[in-house]
């Protein structure tokens, strides 16, 4: 056996090792090398490799975005995609960072200086640079601000492991718009299909990624509700109402779903 032959299998033996007596601690330890982990590390790489290919590529990938003050500001271009994790070994906080900038610098004008002041605190609380003056009025009164920014929008895909939970957590940041958007996977979810479909997501190929991903179950549980609710119609509902066990009353079909624990 080769010297370096020698030393990955140590640096074998040595993480299995770990790992196993990491996952005697607890049943969630447990979970985590058997399903998360696994998982999580299979997500690091093809993040990895994604960004690889286009930082090669750089296609041309365009976003909308509406910013207070300004209105809608289109086609600004997606790039410098960026990939951290807390670990390369035991991850469980991986982030893709990329940016959306537009191509030239825009000035606009806000008025009262109420909303001006908003529009001041947005782009600020968005890291956006910017210069402004103030207009006044034949008083020389403060009636409002001129802004000069060059719209640059930072967005994030954070993926997680919350301390003794058994899902994945997805948590986007000014991605589809300006806000926080968080969803859950159980680990079987991530798959290549799944990672596929993320990225397309994120090359803005797919409008959404999560209308292509319902499980099996859930489309058993949603032909089951289009049946009972079929039923209701032509039965006019009232009395003879068709319940299924462990159905709640009260929330029509689309309700639901949309408020079942993983949508």
């Amino acid at each position: 056996m080769s010297l370096l032959d020698e030393l990955k299998h140590e640096a074998t033996r040595l993480n299995s090792s770990t790992s196993e007596q990491a996952a005697s601690h607890s049943p969630w330890e447990a979970h985590y090398h058997k399903e998360l982990r696994p998982r999580m590390l299979k997500l690091l790489a093809y993040l990895n490799d994604l960004t690889s290919q286009l930082k090669l590529v750089a296609p041309d990938v365009r976003a909308n975005y509406r910013i207070p003050g300004l209105g809608q500001v289109k086609r600004l271009r997606q790039g410098n995609y960026l990939v951290n994790a807390d670990s390369v070994t035991n991850p469980r906080r991986i982030r893709l960072k990329f940016s959306c900038v537009a191509a030239q610098e825009m000035s606009f004008s806000v008025s009262p200086k109420g909303l001006a002041d908003e529009t001041r605190g947005f782009l600020h609380s968005h890291h956006m640079q910017f210069s402004e003056w103030p207009i006044r009025d034949a008083e020389q009164r403060l009636s409002g601000v001129n802004f000069q920014v060059t719209p640059k929008v930072e967005v994030v895909f954070m993926f997680q492991i919350a301390p003794e939970q058994y899902e994945i957590e997805m948590l986007t940041s000014n991605f589809e718009k300006f806000g926080i958007r968080r969803y859950t996977y159980g680990p079987e979810r991530i798959d290549d299909e799944w990672l596929d479909n993320l990225g397309n997501y994120v090359l803005r190929r797919h409008d959404k990624l999560h209308s292509l991903d319902i499980s099996d179950s859930t489309l058993v549980n949603l032909r089951e509700r289009l049946a009972v609710d079929k039923l209701e119609r032509e039965t006019g509902g009232g009395a003879d109402r068709v319940h299924r066990p462990g159905q709640k009353r009260g929330k029509g079909l689309f309700g639901r779903f949309l408020h079942s624990p993983n949508h």
